[in-house]
C-alpha cells in the first residue's frame, strides 16, 4: 500500500507507476511457487458470484496490471509534475527472511524498470511494522488483508475515509457514500443485488484508480496430507480450515 500524503507519493502517476513496473507473474512463480496467483484488484477472484452466476471481478476494472513500458511512461509524467528526476522511496515490511526476500525482488524490479528511482527496504517486527503504518510512518509498505464473510465489503469497507485499517491516506466522498448505500438496508433487499453489486464494482473500481495500493497476489497455500484424513475442510474465509467433522480412515 502506498501512503498518498507523503510528498512524493501524493502524485497518481508514480503511484501507478510503481504498480506497473512489477513482474506479478514472475513473483508468484519464483518466490511464492504455492498457488497463489496474480491480482491487480482488491476484490479477489472465485470468492464472490454476481446474479447471472459470474465472477464479481469481472465487473472491475484496474489500471494496475504489469506493463514496464507503461511505467516508465507514467514516470516520466510524475518527474515533469514534481520537477523532479530521481525519487528514493523506503518500502517498508516484516522481518521474516521470506519478507526480505519479496522486498529484494520488487526493488530489484521499481529500479530496474523506473530508472532515477531508489527504493530502500526498511524491515521491522510485525508490532513495529503496524505501528509506523498506524502512524504514516511509511512511504510504501507490504500488507496483506484475508476475508472475514463472503461480500466484497470484507475487503472495500477497508479503505472508508475513517476505518481504522485504512492508512494509505486515501479518501474520497463518492467511494465512501457508495459503500455506505450498499450497506443499507434497503439495498440489501433482493431485489436490489444486481443494483448493488454495479454500485460495489464501480466504486471498486473508483478506488484502484486512484492507485492507492498497487495488488501483487491473491495468496495460495499449498499442504500436504494423508490418504487417510478425510472431511478435512478448508475455508474461503473466515478460519483457514475446520476439523469438526475430520475422521481418519484406515490408517496404517
Amino acid at each position: 500500500m502506498n501512503n498518498t500524503k507523503n510528498k512524493d507519493l501524493k502524485n497518481e502517476d508514480l503511484r501507478k507507476a510503481f504498480a506497473k513496473s512489477i513482474d506479478k507473474d514472475e513473483y508468484v512463480k519464483s518466490l511464492l511457487n504455492n498457488g497463489s496467483v496474480v491480482s491487480d484488484k482488491l476484490m479477489v477472484k472465485d470468492f464472490v458470484k454476481d446474479e447471472d452466476g459470474k465472477d464479481y471481478i469481472d465487473g472491475v476494472k484496474s489500471p494496475l496490471n504489469y506493463d514496464k513500458e507503461e511505467a516508465k511512461k507514467l514516470l516520466e509524467k510524475a518527474k515533469k509534475a514534481t520537477g523532479k528526476d530521481k525519487f528514493n522511496i523506503e518500502l517498508l515490511t516484516y522481518d521474516a527472511d521470506e519478507s526480505k526476500k519479496a522486498a529484494e525482488f520488487v526493488k530489484e524490479q521499481v529500479e530496474k524498470n523506473l530508472p532515477g528511482v531508489t527504493l530502500k527496504i526498511k524491515q521491522q517486527p510485525f508490532k513495529q511494522k503496524l505501528d509506523l503504518e498506524s502512524k504514516g510512518d511509511y512511504d510504501i509498505a507490504f500488507a496483506g488483508w484475508g476475508p472475514d464473510y463472503p461480500d466484497s465489503t470484507t475487503f472495500l469497507d477497508l479503505f472508508k475515509k475513517n476505518s481504522p485499517h485504512n492508512q494509505t491516506g486515501y479518501s474520497n466522498a463518492e467511494y465512501d457514500k457508495a459503500l455506505e448505500e450498499a450497506n443499507s438496508d434497503e439495498m440489501l433487499k433482493d431485489e436490489n443485488s444486481a443494483k448493488r453489486t454495479k454500485l460495489l464494482q464501480d466504486a471498486e473500481t473508483k478506488f484502484l484508480d486512484s492507485a492507492s495500493i498497487g495488488p501483487l497476489y491473491q495468496q495460495g497455500v499449498a499442504r500436504l496430507r494423508q490418504p487417510y484424513v478425510k472431511n478435512w475442510q478448508p475455508h474461503k474465509f473466515g478460519g483457514d480450515y475446520s476439523l469438526k467433522e475430520v475422521e481418519i480412515a484406515g490408517a496404517k
